[in-house]
């Protein structure tokens, strides 16, 4: 959030003031402190410029940037509306994030095995033979999926019987890579 005073305190207080309103409204819907978390503040004059003069400071600005963790996503559009509600005048980005990535990656894999015995499989027909066992199999690199920034906006007026921010997060793609060696059988 950004806040402005004649002074760097006065600015200071205001900006500590509607920060306190906007993590109790955040808290309110049901995010736990250890989800919410100050990354930024910075304290700035502000200039005026004036010719053939020095600048002259006009006032000061107090920019505070708290990050929440949501990790329930029916609960984003909720935060954005009770920030907004209680004061916040900015919100940078919505980032997307898989949190639990593991049984999918297993599924992936096991996925992968399958084609490339399949293939293997095309493969030693194809050269007069058939598939025997597995000699070797490693895994390689895998994707998570990243994050993605997806929403900028600065705040407008709220009105309190606006719907709900709706959010959409999409889906995530997760990539495996297997090697595998077989052994050959040869037709006698």
């Amino acid at each position: 959030m950004l806040s402005r005073g004649a002074s760097a305190s006065a600015a200071s207080a205001e900006n500590a003031r509607v920060a306190q309103r906007i993590i109790a409204a955040i808290k309110a819907v049901g995010i736990g402190a250890d989800q919410i978390s100050t990354v930024n503040y910075s304290v700035n004059p502000e200039y005026r410029q004036m010719e053939n003069r020095s600048p002259e400071i006009t006032g000061y600005t107090v920019h505070n940037t708290v990050v929440v963790d949501v990790r329930q996503i029916d609960q984003v559009g909720r935060v954005i509306d009770a920030s907004l509600g209680a004061g916040a005048n900015m919100i940078n980005s919505l980032d997307f994030y898989a949190s639990n990535t593991e049984e999918a990656r297993r599924a992936a894999l096991a996925a992968a095995v399958e084609k490339a015995r399949m293939d293997a499989q095309v493969i030693a027909r194809a050269a007069g033979g058939t598939l025997g066992g597995l000699a070797e199999a490693s895994v390689g690199a895998y994707m998570i999926p990243m994050r993605r920034e997806n929403v900028q906006m600065m705040r407008g007026d709220v009105a309190m019987a606006a719907p709900p921010t709706p959010v959409e997060p999409g889906t995530e793609l997760l990539s495996v890579q297997v090697m595998t060696r077989w052994y050959f059988i040869g037709e006698r």
